[in-house]
C-alpha cells in the first residue's frame, strides 16, 4: 500500500464515497520504502521484523513481472466494478 494507489469503498451517511491513498513508488527509494514500512509494521507496540531495501528491490521486480504477464495473458479483459464510473480488471 506504500508503493501502490490504494482505492477503498467507504459509506458516510449513507453515501458511497471511494477513498483514494496516492501510491509512493515513483517518489521513494528502497531504502525510504523500507524504512517508512517498518516504521508503519512495528508502531504501536507490534513486536515485527525490519523490512529491508532488499525485500522492497523484490516487491517491485515482482510487481514488474506480474504486470507484464497480465498485459500478456489473453483471458484479461476488462470489467464494471460495482461502483459507478470505476473500471477494474478481471483475470482467471
Amino acid at each position: 500500500m506504500i508503493l501502490k494507489e490504494v482505492k477503498s469503498l467507504c459509506h458516510i451517511s449513507s453515501m458511497a464515497v471511494v477513498l483514494s491513498l496516492p501510491g509512493f513508488d515513483d517518489r521513494l527509494s528502497d531504502e525510504e520504502a523500507a524504512t517508512l514500512a517498518t516504521f508503519l509494521r512495528q508502531a504501536w507496540c507490534n513486536k515485527v521484523g525490519a523490512v529491508s531495501s532488499a525485500d522492497v528491490a523484490d516487491l517491485r521486480d515482482k510487481e514488474v513481472a506480474n504486470q507484464a504477464d497480465i498485459a500478456q495473458s489473453p483471458i484479461c479483459t476488462p470489467s464494471r466494478a460495482r461502483l459507478p464510473m470505476a473500471r477494474s480488471m478481471s483475470c482467471l
